[in-house]
């Protein structure tokens, strides 16, 4: 089964699998399904696709990495936060200077 159509299988670790594999340097086809997978209840499926976005390096994953930092998962957050320094987009070091 491809990683692309595993995104879908009903098991959870075959779903978990399939992020981590999308998380290719340059692999642009794969920003918007692991995108979708931030969206996942399971927190295991979360976190998978926030650690593949930072491998990814798409610049298009920068605000949806964002939005995970508030996620209600701990491991989720921090996947956010080393994949948005990994990324070094300006709006993560425009949220280092802002005031919570």
């Amino acid at each position: 089964m491809r990683p692309f159509q595993a995104l879908g299988d009903g098991n959870l670790s075959v779903r978990i699998a399939a992020n981590e594999a999308l998380g290719k340097p340059g692999s642009a086809e794969a920003t918007d399904p692991l995108v979708r997978s931030l969206r996942s209840p399971a927190v295991e499926i979360r976190k998978a696709a926030t650690e593949s976005l930072g491998r990814n390096g798409s610049r298009a994953a920068v605000q949806p990495l964002i939005d995970r930092l508030d996620d209600p998962g701990w491991r989720v957050r921090r996947a956010a936060a080393y994949a948005l320094g990994g990324l070094g987009d300006q709006r993560t070091w425009d949220l280092c200077s802002m005031p919570r």
